[in-house]
């Protein structure tokens, strides 16, 4: 009788330990080929770069952590990049690169910069999985000659802040798939009534994907600004699945597509927007929105 029983129970051990998809436990530094000890940093070696503790700095300008080569992961193991202490007058950024290519950056709580993670140039890069916030003007921006991004499962809260600033995005990029991201609250403390001012998502670029993101509590300014939860360039863009809900309710587009005109068309199916003056624009083929 014995022997069945601790079967058993070692049984229901294994059962209740977390798997791949679980909750995240003690961290594992096993994978990592260097650590980051210090703000601010340049990592000019390939490999996986690890976080074990928060960092933060006060640099007013330049990044806290600067990529300088190719094949690089910044892995931050939940752990915080902090830029707060420079104020809302700051242009520094969390992370930056320039012209490098097949960049990750996962599990980083970046608050407090200008911009939280830069891409300028390159191909092939993952931003997954991280939590950004209170970031002045952008969570993401990956610049338009990037080629191959995917932005994914992101949770970016309270972008904006910056004085002057009109035009503010939770993410910008081009070229690629935007899926499973949740932005909420993107505000502007400049009115302006010329353009477009806080936006959601902003990706441009042939044959990309907009999907499954939560876009939500885009403030106007007072009512002053156009707001834009999700907008669009180019030709041959899905999006889809999309639930995009305003701050300021009557104010802007819900999704805005193909705004430069492209020959090739963009498609928007089964999304639900509230609370814009124009819930559904700009979109080629449109059908089962709500």
């Amino acid at each position: 009788m014995k022997k069945p029983l601790l079967v058993t129970v070692a049984l229901l051990l294994f059962g209740l330990a977390p798997g791949p998809g679980g909750a995240r436990a003690a961290e594992s530094y096993d994978n990592c080929s260097g650590f980051i000890t210090s703000l601010p940093a340049v990592v000019s070696s390939q490999g996986v770069w690890c976080l074990r503790k928060d960092l933060s700095t006060g640099i007013g300008s330049g990044n806290a952590i600067t990529i300088a080569t190719n094949n690089v992961t910044i892995d931050c193991n939940g752990f915080r990049v902090g830029g707060l202490a420079a104020g809302p007058a700051s242009t520094a950024r969390g992370i930056q690169a320039q012209g490098r290519s097949n960049l990750s950056v996962r599990h980083c709580n970046i608050r407090g910069f200008r911009v939280a993670i830069e891409f300028d140039g390159g191909a092939g890069h993952l931003v997954e999985h991280n939590r950004l916030d209170s970031n002045l003007y952008a969570g993401i921006d990956i610049t338009e000659s990037a080629r191959n991004v995917t932005v994914r499962n992101n949770s970016i809260y309270d972008t904006g802040g910056a004085p002057g600033l009109v035009r503010v995005i939770a993410i910008s990029g081009y070229n690629g798939t935007v899926e499973g991201n949740t932005v909420s609250g993107v505000y502007s403390n400049t009115p302006s009534t010329l353009s477009l001012g806080p936006m959601g998502i902003f990706w441009r670029g042939h044959g990309s994907v907009i999907r499954d993101n939560h876009v939500s509590n885009l403030d106007s300014a007072n009512g002053n600004n156009l707001v834009a939860g999700i907008i669009t360039t180019g030709g041959s863009i899905v999006i889809e699945d999309n639930v995009v809900l305003a701050g300021a309710p009557g104010v802007g587009y819900g999704l805005l597509g193909n705004v430069d005109a492209y020959d090739a068309a963009t498609f928007c199916r089964n999304n639900t927007t509230s609370g814009f003056s124009f819930p559904v624009a700009g979109c080629d083929i449109a059908a089962g929105n709500h």
